[in-house]
């Protein structure tokens, strides 16, 4: 079982990652009505808005695998909550690390953070259902989850005055001039 396991949360991180790419576009293509897909796809190119292209389809995907997968584990949701947000975690830490050593960033390694982010959400989520732990943690984390989703719609509209909300494309154009 573990092996089934294993195999569908690779699927689900690469599955997250092409998902990634039709999300990022997403609010360009329909032209940019920030009410209609803002709460779900970034708006902008900060840290915080690309959070939620690994925020929502791990969600999705994480209900997914439970019907195929996930179902023959006590903890696999709250597994997969916390594999999101250490995955989450992996990407800022990621960026930030790689952004602080080279004093800007660049798209590929960009991309690479969100890699990176997506193998962290599998292999905590892999490693935590095995374990069989955190299942008593569930409404926390559900709660937890919630509270994750509510900031994104909050920050979208009203972001606050920090880097993480920094909208690197409008910084990149205001130091071309």
């Amino acid at each position: 079982m573990d092996k089934k396991l294993r195999r569908w949360e690779w699927i689900g991180a690469g599955i997250c990652f092409l998902l990634s790419i039709l999300l990022h576009f997403l609010f360009d293509y329909i032209g940019r009505e920030p009410l209609l897909v803002g709460f779900f796809v970034p708006v902008n190119e900060s840290v915080w808005e690309h959070l939620k292209l690994l925020f929502y389809p791990g969600i999705l995907l994480g209900i997914i695998k439970y019907f195929i997968v996930g179902k023959n584990y006590a903890n696999y949701f709250p597994a997969k909550i916390i594999g999101i947000f250490i995955g989450m975690f992996g990407i800022v830490v990621s960026f930030y690390t790689y952004t602080g050593i080279v004093g800007e960033n660049f798209l590929i390694p960009d991309i690479l953070t969100y890699v990176f982010g997506a193998i962290v959400m599998a292999i905590t989520t892999i490693k935590i259902t095995q374990s069989g732990k955190w299942q008593n943690w569930k409404n926390l984390l559900v709660i937890a989850l919630i509270v994750m989703g509510v900031l994104f719609a909050i920050w979208t509209y009203n972001p606050p005055s920090l880097g993480i909300f920094q909208d690197y494309e409008a910084v990149f154009f205001l130091n071309m001039f």
